[in-house]
């Protein structure tokens, strides 16, 4: 089970003081599947996940390949430089120490110049050497939320079903296809970019991959697709529609966290049922 949000900021004011950040103020940057909040009045944002495992290897790739796109000067997070980055363990979270990045976040107008920045990490990518996981392996929390019912206990039964159902035909559909794999961002949506006066930036790197790279693109609004050669369409609507089904699940997962999420649930749920033929859910 998550623990609450505040755990989590006392588990990040703990790891603070024992890296000698003296008294910190956590503000919240962003509430999703991390907590995200600056250490203030330091430059050091910290990345927050209840984590019962401390030897995740997801929790040390993701700084890695912070590591390797700051080598490469590519336009994403840095791991923290004058502390440890981390991976800390605290009150049962999991905690990275991150550089904190000047901008504001990135609106729909913005989706250009963030798929050229997304294609400057790719580029950043390709030459890294550090094992990656198949992208599929994001479906994998999704099918333990559609099999149990307590992962998601306010996703009504007829939601569950249709979600279950549109599952597996995608998943049909998927695995009948020929991929061609690389290194990806793994979750390259905009609200995983802040727009600097340097340009886009790139957060959130634990869910780096090798996929196909219609997984990214599937991200971006469908405007930026065109920034992206030779991509098969069809297949990027196939991984969106995938996507959009999961992050429908996740949201549902932790329906209690926030109105945003609350309303993300509802959103993707209701844009699958009007592309699928199903009624909208409430």
């Amino acid at each position: 089970m998550r623990k609450s949000l505040q755990a989590e900021l006392r588990a990040a004011q703990a790891v603070a003081a024992n890296a000698g950040l003296g008294d910190i103020q956590p503000e919240i940057l962003k509430l999703a599947h991390h907590t995200t909040v600056r250490l203030a009045p330091t430059d050091v944002v910290a990345r927050i996940q209840t984590r019962d495992n401390a030897d995740d290897p997801k929790l040390f790739r993701e700084l890695m390949v912070g590591s390797h796109l700051a080598s490469r000067a590519a336009p994403a997070v840095r791991p923290a430089a004058n502390v440890n980055p981390g991976p800390h363990f605290e009150g049962g979270c999991a905690i990275t120490l991150w550089q904190l990045v000047a901008g504001r976040p990135a609106a729909d107008g913005d989706a250009i110049p963030a798929a050229s920045a997304l294609q400057h990490v790719h580029r950043a990518l390709d030459d890294m050497r550090i094992p990656l996981p198949p992208f599929t392996l994001a479906f994998e929390s999704c099918e333990r939320i559609l099999d149990a019912e307590a992962e998601a206990p306010m996703l009504g039964a007829s939601d569950r079903l249709f979600l279950q159902e549109l599952y597996r035909e995608l998943r049909q559909d998927l695995d009948g296809r020929e991929l061609r794999c690389r290194p990806l961002h793994g979750d390259a949506h905009l609200g995983n970019v802040l727009v600097t006066t340097a340009g886009a930036i790139w957060l959130d790197l634990d869910d780096v991959c090798m996929g196909p790279i219609e997984w990214d693109v599937a991200c971006l609004p469908r405007d930026a697709w065109s920034q992206f050669d030779r991509i098969d369409r069809n297949l990027t609507q196939l991984l969106a529609d995938l996507r959009s089904l999961c992050v429908s699940l996740w949201c549902w997962a932790d329906f209690e966290r926030n109105a945003d999420t609350r309303q993300a649930a509802v959103n993707h749920l209701n844009a699958l049922k009007a592309r699928f033929g199903d009624s909208a859910a409430t």
